[in-house]
């Protein structure tokens, strides 16, 4: 069964297309039974040359922010890319980049409450050729931070 969400799609200028059709990715969502996708976007990527190599982001939002809509749900953003480039990143995305979504989609749904209480992030880049793909909690502090001490004693 297709999931249902709510979908966003830009128009795309000549030259640029988006590496993944949506029929693909809702195979790819479907055959896992994955729960809990609030939106899909097919985005236009902001910016000129230099720009972020993005092209597959899940966010999840998670359970913690209570009273917020989008609480303990995915939102999956697909980039456009070049024309040119469209079926080598269509193949990485489709042999690599799915899987390990959709791999990602279902450790969460299965975690425990500790880990969906918090956001989370699923990026996969195309850098050189290659699919590089990122996860983790977009807020974790890279550094220490002292505690706050009160003046008052």
């Amino acid at each position: 069964m297709v999931p249902e969400y709510g979908f966003d799609r830009h128009k795309l200028p000549k030259g640029r297309s988006f590496p993944l059709a949506r029929s693909v990715l809702d195979d790819a969502l479907a055959s896992a039974a994955v729960r809990g996708i609030s939106s899909v976007y097919f985005w236009k990527r902001r910016g000129g040359p230099g720009a972020s190599r993005i092209v597959l982001r899940a966010d999840y939002c998670g359970e913690g922010r209570v009273g917020w809509a989008g609480a303990g749900s995915t939102t999956i953003t697909v980039y456009d890319v070049a024309s040119t480039e469209r079926k080598e990143i269509m193949a990485a995305l489709v042999q690599t980049g799915l899987p390990r979504l959709i791999q990602w989609l279902t450790e969460l749904d299965s975690a425990g409450n500790t880990v969906r209480g918090v956001d989370k992030h699923f990026v996969a880049e195309y850098v050189d050729g290659k699919l590089q793909i990122t996860t983790g909690d977009p807020h974790v502090r890279t550094r220490r931070t002292k505690k706050w001490r009160s003046p008052i004693r």
